[in-house]
């Protein structure tokens, strides 16, 4: 009697966990249509390359009731855009197929700049680098780390052309007053490395430059002097020209984006004299979703 009693309570147990064992949770997962547009940079004087992503959301519904989420970002596209002529979406997109919030190009950002007319960078200077070279697909390599007469580095905000074919890596800024800290750093694809340094006496007036690269073996440089609202052009210790920004109260930054310049939000270019393109503020675009992306000026 007491057998058959063990055997129906065994039997029981193994029903309820049949049944525990067969309620699963339901996933659904769904994407988002591209947005997170921003400009990285100018191939030439008609086509900005524009950057932007798809969110995702992926929903667990527990057999309790219970409800979970998980978003993450991925789908980064590479894409032209002709800014002269408004065109119903870009004239050319690629993009990286990627879910994983983790991963090196979602977390760390597969474009973080522009470095040339053809090449955009991402991720995190002196551990993983990409290049992304339009038409291709990213090429990462991971980098090692030097350091020549100081040593205290800092997080490479930019990248630029620079002389013998080497990179050029800048921080926030490159005026610091602790002798120990490094100015700059150049990065070796070749040798897959980034030795960060200081000026040395042939390179210390570059120092107080906003931004600054190498072009035809020539050393570019643009500074503002926010007091005057003006902007310096340049190239080898040598003043090219300067630019009063009128109407500006602000200062929002000077870059050089490909050949273009930026300077507070005004675009602009050097060609023996300043050429002001006659749709100014691109860097505050307004973007549509999905493929019908607009440039907004």
């Amino acid at each position: 009697m007491m057998n058959r009693i063990c055997g129906l309570f065994a039997g029981a147990v193994v029903a309820c966990v049949g049944v525990l064992s067969g309620c699963s949770d339901d996933v659904s997962f769904r994407w988002n249509e591209y947005q997170d547009a921003r400009i990285v940079g100018f191939v030439d004087d008609s086509l900005a390359i524009v950057t932007d992503c798809r969110h995702w959301i992926e929903t667990t519904e527990g057999w309790n009731g219970s409800y979970d989420e998980e978003t993450g970002r991925g789908h980064t596209r590479l894409c032209l855009y002709n800014y002269r002529v408004q065109l119903n979406g870009p004239v050319w997109c690629d993009s990286l197929d990627d879910k994983n919030s983790h991963n090196v190009y979602v977390e760390q950002g597969p474009v973080k700049g522009q470095l040339s007319d053809s090449i955009v960078w991402g991720g995190s200077v002196g551990r993983s680098i990409s290049f992304w070279k339009i038409g291709e697909k990213p090429h990462e390599m991971q980098m090692s780390e030097k350091y020549e007469g100081c040593s205290v580095g800092f997080e490479p905000q930019r990248l630029r052309t620079w002389l013998d074919g080497m990179v050029l890596a800048l921080g926030e800024t490159m005026n610091v007053e602790n002798v120990n800290a490094c100015q700059y750093a150049i990065l070796d694809t070749n040798e897959k490395a980034i030795t960060y340094k200081r000026l040395d006496e042939n390179l210390k007036w570059i120092e107080k430059c906003d931004d600054v690269k190498a072009w035809n073996e020539n050393i570019r440089c643009l500074k503002m002097e926010t007091y005057q609202s003006k902007v310096y052009y340049v190239e080898n210790e040598n003043v090219v020209d300067s630019l009063v920004v009128e109407n500006q109260n602000w200062y929002s930054g000077l870059f050089f984006l490909g050949k273009i310049m930026l300077v507070n939000d005004n675009l602009c270019e050097y060609k023996d004299a300043w050429i002001f393109y006659p749709r100014q503020g691109i860097l505050g675009v307004g973007f549509h979703a999905g493929d019908g992306i607009v440039l907004a000026f």
